[in-house]
Parts: structure tokens; C-alpha cells; sequence
């Protein structure tokens, strides 16, 4: 396990969505394991092509038309995403790492009498961490309440619209065995959906608490009699240099 994916899941903003993304190698994929990105996605890739066939068999019947297409939607959006992420991999790791240590700079720099911008933090983090569990938990029972739904209608029907040219998909045991192939789709649709949205809310979260800590920073500066006119050049060239972190 390498050292900077370490400090990820260290971090306490981070982690959960990271751990979930590096247990599936989507980052920081070490060789051991790499197979696992595959085995995550390929076979989403199989069943959103079905789901498309599907649809383009469904054409005119309006009901099952609109709901399936809102589910092959969602789960290409999902893979379009993660796929994104693959394949600019080394731009996404590094932003993180960034981002980690950026958090870290808050939580060293500030003094034990000023412990402002570790509050911030510390609120954030909480913030963050409530918005990935219950992420990852209302979209996991989401797809639960899909998989479901076929035993309550009267109809032969998959909980994700599937279709394979010249196959009847609701006679036996062609339906058994496709409905049973969807089951792991709470977890795979979670975890390859989910860690996207809730780093997206992490970055915005942390952009406005580095923000927040930067105004608190600038207007520290003349606020202190002894400090020098070095002393306060020194300061603003600092803040600076924060927010370019930050815009870049």
C-alpha cells in the first residue's frame, strides 16, 4: 500500500469514500489487485447495454418506457463517472492529495490560542462524513425497494429492465437467472455511484471552510500590534499563496 494512499484514508474527510474507491482499485490500484476495477465494471457495462436493448423493445409502451429509461440513464451516468475517473486516475489521485494536505496545513498552522480554522474543520468534517453514510445508505436501500418491486406485480418483470435480441426474458429459466444476476446491483451501483457525489460535496465543503479560514487569516494580520511590518508581509504573501492553492 503506498504512502500517499495512506494518508488518504487517514484523512478523516476522505476516507470512506477513498477506502470504497481503492478496495475497487479505482484509485491508486496497486498489481495484486487491479483485476478488481475490471470485475466492477465490465459487467455494469453488460447490463446498461441490455437495459438500452430493453428499451428500444419497450418503445411505445410508456409506463415501463420511462421508468426503465430513468434507471439505464442513472446507471450511465454512474459509469460515465467512474470511467472518467480510470481513466484520468493520475489527475484525481493528485488532486486528493492535495486536498489532504491543504486540511492538514488548517490543522497545524493554527495556534492554541486561535483555534478557529480547527473548528471550522472539525464542523466540516462531521458535515461530510454525515453526507457519505447517508449516501451510500439511502442509495443502497434505493435499489433494494427496485429489486423488490418485481415480486409485487403481477407480471414477469426484471428489477432493471433487460433484453437480449431474440430471447424471451420472462420465460423459465432465462428470468431466474437474470434476476438473480441483478442482486449484487445494491452494492455495485452504490459504490460506484455514490463515492463520486459525496467527494464532489466533500470538495465544495472543504472549498468554503479553506475560504472562511483564508478571510480569518487576512484579517489576523493587522490585528496584532507586534508584529512587524516583515512580519506582516510575510503573512499576506502566505495568504496568497493559500488561495492560489485554493483557485487552482
Amino acid at each position: 500500500m503506498s504512502s500517499h494512499s495512506l494518508k488518504l484514508e487517514d484523512n478523516p474527510m476522505l476516507e470512506i469514500n477513498v477506502k470504497v474507491w481503492k478496495y475497487l482499485s479505482v484509485i491508486f490500484p496497486d498489481r495484486e489487485h487491479a483485476w478488481r476495477v475490471y470485475v466492477f465494471v465490465l459487467p455494469v457495462c453488460v447490463m446498461n447495454i441490455m437495459q438500452f436493448v430493453y428499451l428500444l423493445r419497450m418503445w411505445g409502451d410508456l409506463a415501463p418506457f420511462i421508468l426503465n429509461t430513468f434507471f439505464a440513464a442513472a446507471i450511465f451516468d454512474a459509469l460515465l463517472r467512474t470511467c472518467l475517473v480510470i481513466i484520468n486516475r493520475d489527475k484525481f489521485e493528485a488532486f486528493l492529495l492535495e486536498l489532504t494536505e491543504m486540511y492538514r496545513d488548517i490543522e497545524i498552522s493554527e495556534s492554541k490560542d486561535d483555534t478557529y480554522g480547527r473548528d471550522l474543520l472539525r464542523a466540516a468534517t462531521t458535515t461530510v462524513r454525515k453526507i457519505s453514510i447517508f449516501n451510500l445508505t439511502a442509495s443502497f436501500f434505493d435499489i433494494i425497494g427496485a429489486l423488490i418491486y418485481p415480486l409485487l406485480c403481477e407480471d414477469r418483470v426484471h428489477p432493471f429492465g433487460v433484453a437480449i435480441p431474440g430471447v424471451d426474458m420472462t420465460a423459465s429459466p432465462i428470468y431466474e437467472i437474470f434476476y438473480i444476476l441483478q442482486f449484487p446491483t445494491p452494492i455495485i451501483l452504490t459504490t460506484m455511484y455514490m463515492p463520486f457525489v459525496s467527494l464532489f460535496a466533500s470538495f465544495a465543503i472543504f472549498a468554503k471552510t479553506a475560504l472562511k479560514v483564508l478571510q480569518h487569516r487576512m484579517n489576523s494580520i493587522f490585528l496584532y500590534n507586534y508584529r512587524t511590518e516583515e512580519h506582516q508581509f510575510a503573512a499576506l504573501t502566505a495568504c496568497i499563496t493559500y488561495y492560489s492553492r485554493i483557485a487552482r
